[in-house]
């Protein structure tokens, strides 16, 4: 994903269940949702996932979440060198 045409930046959030599995939530910054759509192929609600990944999934979400920042004020929470990327 990092690498993709117009993605800005990308983490994961982890989050240990204490019950053997661990919830993981993949957050990114793109240029623009023609951007999101080249990456997933044309569905930007489809999930991208490696298929050599899926027998490691036990669960996940069957669409993606596409969100605009709409308080600039929240550039300040993010940090510096995400603030750049966004910028850009």
């Amino acid at each position: 994903m990092r690498a993709a045409q117009g993605n800005k930046r990308a983490a994961a959030l982890f989050r240990d269940r204490n019950d053997g599995t661990t919830v993981v939530v993949v957050m990114s910054i793109w240029d623009s949702m023609d951007s999101i759509r080249a990456f997933s192929g044309g569905d930007p609600e489809q999930p991208s996932i490696d298929p050599a990944d899926l027998p490691k999934i036990f669960d996940r979400d069957h669409k993606v979440g596409h969100y605009s920042m709409s308080d600039a004020n929240v550039r300040a929470l993010l940090p510096p060198e995400w603030q750049q990327d966004v910028d850009q």
